[in-house]
């Protein structure tokens, strides 16, 4: 996933996990314990694997224990109590609801991940990555997601500048270099910014906030959000490093 979303190793899991919409392999091996569960309930009780399954059951074997814990933890506890089958695609259901809430509070409780969760509401496949970006604009619309865009309000916690110092240091506003600032408010790149409101007719005055405005255009022109997104970073680098002429 970070291979192909284009994120270094410190991009929060749960960004990953939350707009590829992979549900984690262990849902898997638990379905796959409660298919073998429903298998050895209707097993001929002669046969030696029936036996063994009984006797484990009945002292509370390792296996056994396994099993009751995927039950206990969608609520089904009683199958296991009644040695009952299972309806498999309602329990792999509900292992996917459980984890969407255990993703939705690992996230909460990530500040870096403030931005994301204002524009993401449901754990689940995002649009643009469905796209034929090319790699660098998913990676771009990936960072910007993921608050990991390589601009102040990021670049300054390597540094150990605190959230208000780490100024604009493009416009010298003495504004936070926040997403919504770079994108939206940094004067250095108003005619971009111009020329990418006509090319998606937006009226910037038309919404509440920044954030709103984000989110539509994540879900709406993710494409054009990508290109304006990597050309203001192209602004940004060669405005901090290439110096003017000596005299």
């Amino acid at each position: 996933m970070r291979v192909f979303l284009g994120v270094h190793r410190y991009a929060a899991n749960q960004m990953l996990e939350g707009d590829m919409g992979w549900l984690p392999s262990k849902i898997r091996r638990k379905v796959n314990l409660l298919r073998f569960w429903n298998h050895l309930n209707v097993m001929n009780n002669e046969r030696l694997t029936k036996i063994l399954f009984n006797y484990e059951y009945e002292n509370n074997g390792v296996w056994c224990r396994s099993v009751k814990r995927i039950f206990k933890e969608i609520n089904l506890e009683i199958l296991y109590e009644t040695k009952q089958v299972c309806d498999l695609k309602i329990c792999e259901q509900l292992l996917g609801e459980k984890y969407k809430e255990e993703w939705r509070t690992l996230a909460n409780k990530k500040s870096k991940l403030k931005l994301y969760l204002d524009i993401k509401q449901e754990f689940g496949l995002e649009n643009h990555i469905k796209l034929n970006l090319s790699r660098n604009e998913r990676s771009v619309l990936s960072q910007l997601r993921c608050s990991i865009l390589p601009i102040q309000i990021e670049i300054g916690r390597f540094i150990n500048l605190k959230v208000e110092e780490r100024l604009c240091p493009i416009c010298n506003s003495g504004l936070i270099e926040t997403e919504c600032h770079f994108l939206f408010k940094c004067s250095k790149y108003q005619i971009e910014r111009e020329e990418f409101y006509r090319k998606t007719s937006i009226n910037e005055n038309d919404y509440e906030n920044h954030t709103v405005l984000l989110k539509e255009l994540f879900e709406y022109h993710p494409r054009m959000l990508a290109k304006f997104c990597a050309k203001l970073l192209h602004i940004r680098k060669k405005s901090q490093f290439n110096t003017p002429p000596l005299s």
